[in-house]
């Protein structure tokens, strides 16, 4: 067994191709996702149906799955769960606000803190959280995503700071910023635009970065992006 992955945010789109492409490369892969997934039952996969920003659900249900894990080495948590509302900064309502606090940065806060004593179990550990280049200093803005874009800088700054807090551990802390990928999010954010990159293309290198790269980036916040963004 390569590694023990975990892979919030998994029932469609880039997670769910993240999670294909970790079983391919025999990885033993627990899947959390809102909805039912698409995924036939296989030995080394669980799932687990259920709200990422509910925190305490979360928490029992994974226990109770890592606690069976065979031993690996590394230990992978993937934060792919996003929400992408498209509009312009005077008309987001206070509910929209929460929305995407809750699952672009609070619920990826939560679930990392609980995950903390089984990611210090293995050798080694990485943490990848799925940024945008609408986080990403310096990158080109774009009307209507304002409030989506301070959500995923703040995603990026924590796992600046969890590495630093982190740094005498196993755990590498890492950000992907990712550009637009052709994903149903995006699709009904943007209906007249066609992104260049498939989920499967972008689920390849992630999948490759979280398994490889915790070797040589630490705390780093990553473009990953043909065009900017």
């Amino acid at each position: 067994m390569k590694a023990n992955v975990i892979v919030a945010g998994a029932s469609k789109g880039i997670g769910l191709e993240l999670t294909q492409w970790f079983l391919k490369n025999e990885c033993n892969v627990v899947s959390i996702s809102r909805s039912a997934t698409k995924l036939k039952p296989q030995t080394n996969l669980k799932t687990i149906k259920a709200d990422i920003t509910d925190k305490e659900v979360i928490k029992k249900k994974v226990s109770s799955i890592i606690e069976s894990q065979s031993k690996a080495d590394i230990h992978i948590y993937v934060y792919n769960a996003g929400l992408l509302i498209n509009k312009p900064f005077i008309e987001l309502s206070l509910d929209d606000m929460l929305k995407m606090i809750s699952v672009n940065f609070l619920a990826a806060s939560l679930t990392t803190q609980s995950l903390i004593p089984w990611l210090l179990e293995a050798k080694h550990a990485h943490v990848v959280f799925i940024g945008s280049m609408g986080g990403f200093q310096g990158s080109v803005r774009f009307p209507g995503l304002s409030f989506y874009s301070a959500t995923k800088s703040a995603l990026a700054s924590l796992s600046e700071s969890l590495a630093e807090e982190f740094n005498d551990t196993n755990i590498s802390f890492n950000t992907l910023a990712l550009g637009a990928v052709d994903t149903e999010m995006l699709q009904i954010a943007f209906p007249e635009y066609k992104a260049k990159t498939s989920p499967e293309s972008i689920a390849s290198f992630i999948g490759n970065f979280a398994l490889e790269q915790f070797k040589h980036f630490n705390g780093k916040i990553l473009p990953v992006a043909q065009n900017n963004p």
